[in-house]
């Protein structure tokens, strides 16, 4: 098998896996569907397979904004995107940060994991089947 180049990065070095692109498998569902359940048992299933919640793309608030009020299961929570700019790294086999969302802050900590491509990355989350961007991949 012909494999391409290693791009090259100065601050992180050799990033790009030529041998490996992901294929993106989306689980959606309401609140206490099992979303969580049969994400994780694909990945216990699949060893080339890493579960990302979508839960790490909530997008920070504004300081006007109350997060304790705040409609986290509206569409409009989610930095959408990002996760989009994530998926198409993965696919293509380049590995990307992926930020975490500090819920008590109701801030998004960027960089906060390394996600290299594997074999399949499953993305769960009540808006995974909702969101056209992501139903593109």
């Amino acid at each position: 098998m012909k494999r391409g180049p290693v791009k090259e990065n100065t601050t992180l070095g050799k990033f790009r896996l030529p041998h490996l692109y992901s294929k993106i498998v989306l689980v959606g569902g309401g609140s206490a569907s099992g979303k969580t359940t049969v994400s994780r048992i694909l990945t216990e299933m699949c060893p080339n397979a890493k579960c990302i919640s979508m839960d790490n793309f909530y997008r920070s608030l504004e300081p006007t904004e109350d997060g304790s009020t705040y409609d986290w299961d509206s569409v409009s929570a989610y930095d959408v995107e990002r996760l989009v700019e994530c998926i198409e790294n993965w696919k293509s086999g380049t590995a990307c940060w992926i930020p975490r969302h500090d819920f008590a802050k109701y801030q998004s900590v960027e960089k906060s994991e390394y996600v290299t491509p594997t074999g399949i990355i499953i993305i769960e989350g009540i808006h995974a089947l909702s969101i056209p961007e992501l139903l593109s991949h």
